[in-house]
């Protein structure tokens, strides 16, 4: 059993390898918010099953410096794979709907035992959703995605443009601290990467041919592609 600040889930985590396992999950995410169309703060609890296969990448170096790694005890990487299927929703408002969508998202994560029972773990990713179902066409004829994509690749792009050199810098100094720095920035990279050749290939405005040709530079040239897409990204999506 997990809990969280908003919901609670039941899950397993079984071993593929040494170093990979993968992670069932079944539950209820839960939100409050306030919409400009309703008067009161709502709160939502809606149904999620979740599969993510988790690579743990340091559990020899943590046994190196005789470190716990009692229930997968370790910093991953993982592609959590996730859908609201509708299934079972509670919420405050009657009027309050979820849309059913499934995401998958590349993460970087960190998980510790706290004593014999209990264990705590964060993680961070950005990746991909859809909607789907009678509510679907509700939110994407408003371009909300498109504005979530828009946002979400300009601000991971500034801040990896911001960590990147202070990674370095420390990384340099031998400071530890840069080490989970550059890290950092890596997962920014891929995040802002990842939505762009999205949006890229969402575009109704450029040829297949182009599309290829964005993709290919944004994964070999990602920092100087992404400068170039946010100068002409009007006449490209």
């Amino acid at each position: 059993i997990q809990t969280g600040l908003l919901g609670m889930w039941a899950h397993n985590e079984a071993r593929l390898t040494d170093k990979i396992a993968l992670r069932s999950e079944i539950g209820m995410d839960a939100a409050i918010f306030k919409a400009n169309m309703y008067s009161e703060v709502a709160f939502l609890m809606g149904s999620v099953i979740t599969l993510e296969p988790r690579f743990y990448y340091n559990l020899e170096k943590r046994v190196r410096k005789s470190r716990s790694i009692e229930g997968n005890s370790g910093n991953y990487f993982s592609l959590k794979t996730s859908t609201h299927p509708n299934l079972l929703n509670i919420s405050s408002n009657d009027n309050v709907k979820i849309v059913a969508d499934v995401s998958i998202i590349p993460s970087w994560g960190i998980r510790r035992n706290v004593g014999q029972h209990f264990t705590y773990e964060t993680a961070f990713g950005v990746g991909y959703g859809v909607y789907y179902g009678k509510y679907a066409k509700l939110i994407q004829d408003k371009g909300e995605v498109a504005k979530m994509y828009r946002t979400s690749f300009r601000n991971l792009f500034l801040i990896s443009l911001v960590i990147g050199p202070i990674a370095i810098v420390l990384k340099l100094a031998h400071n530890p601290l840069g080490q989970w720095l550059l890290l950092a920035s890596f997962i920014l990279t891929i995040s802002y990467v990842v939505i762009g050749i999205i949006e890229i290939n969402r575009s109704t405005k450029i040829s297949d041919s182009t599309k290829v040709i964005w993709t290919i530079c944004m994964i070999a040239c990602s920092f100087v592609t992404a400068i170039f897409y946010l100068i002409n990204r009007k006449s490209i999506v």
